[in-house]
């Protein structure tokens, strides 16, 4: 499954990094400062942007609100990239990004140059587009990533990294972010197990997951509208997970928990006292796992 749309509606990847780009151009204090979003938008939504005007993938939209599950992904992202600082500041010299869209980590972090090798992983169509973009900027990035293409449902990680020098003995950081619903129980579970084997002991995963939870009357409501715009680009949100299965899951596949937030944590976090109203409206878990140090 590639999240690069279909003729009917624009992928995920791409509204992403345009909700990203709004955010930095309109909000006094963005929760992730991402100045590279706005260079992978494609030509003629860059300068919709830049001149203050609709999009195509805003035009979708509709009157159909999707701050809650966009400040849902920003805070993750943020949380994430907090995380992350300080496994670089640890020692960890690899930067492994799953599922990686339109991300602009390596591209936007000059401060991070000759410091950290950035492997991104996706579906070789997403990677595609993404270099396109890139080519078509005008801005020369930061880092460029290591671009390694692998279609989750179909594909083993672990050959793929071993082919573009991925070191399995270096400490590491990796990320699988606003991912996981789009794909089979099988198909991640497969991925933990192969991570399992890539990433050195002591190494750190931060990712989340949809939770099988309760919903409120606005929140169904929300969710359901949600399931229609996504199924009609082609990417069906599929698999949910009790926190605790999710837990379960991942010890399984020699992973220690360290952190389990929710969208409050997120909240307290990232959205205390906006004046924009911005917060996270849906129910979503991020977790920081660490390989065990016993593999």
């Amino acid at each position: 499954m590639a999240k690069t749309g279909s003729k009917r509606m624009p992928g995920t990847a791409e509204g992403a990094a345009l909700a990203r780009a709004l955010h930095t151009r309109d909000s006094d204090a963005p929760v992730l400062f991402d100045d590279w979003a706005i260079h992978l938008l494609a030509v003629e939504d860059r300068e919709k942007v830049l001149q203050g005007e609709p999009t195509e993938t805003m035009a979708a939209m509709g009157d159909f609100d999707t701050s809650p599950i966009f400040a849902v992904n920003v805070g993750c992202l943020r949380y994430a990239e907090d995380e992350i600082d300080q496994c670089l500041a640890s020692g960890s010299a690899q930067y492994l990004v799953l599922g990686a869209g339109l991300d602009t980590f390596a591209l936007r972090r000059n401060d991070l140059q000759g410091k950290v090798a950035v492997y991104e992983v996706d579906h070789p169509d997403v990677q595609a587009l993404k270099i396109e973009r890139i080519r078509a900027a005008g801005r020369v990035p930061a880092t460029m990533p290591v671009f390694v293409a692998v279609d989750f449902e179909t594909t083993g990680l672990n050959d793929a990294l071993g082919e573009v020098g991925f070191d399995k003995t270096a400490l590491s950081v990796a990320t699988w972010l606003n991912t996981t619903h789009y794909l089979s129980v099988e198909a991640i579970d497969v991925t933990l197990s192969d991570l399992a084997t890539v990433l050195a002991p002591g190494s750190r995963l931060i990712l989340n997951y949809a939770p099988d939870v309760a919903l409120s009357e606005d929140q169904i409501e929300f969710v359901t509208r949600l399931l229609s715009l996504t199924d009609a680009a082609g990417e069906p949100l599929v698999s949910r997970f009790t926190p605790q299965a999710f837990e379960q899951l991942l010890q399984s596949r020699g992973f220690n928990v360290i952190e389990h937030a929710d969208e409050a944590e997120l909240t307290q976090r990232y959205f205390k006292d906006r004046n924009d109203g911005l917060y996270p409206g849906l129910p979503l878990r991020i977790i920081i796992a660490e390989r065990s140090r016993d593999a």
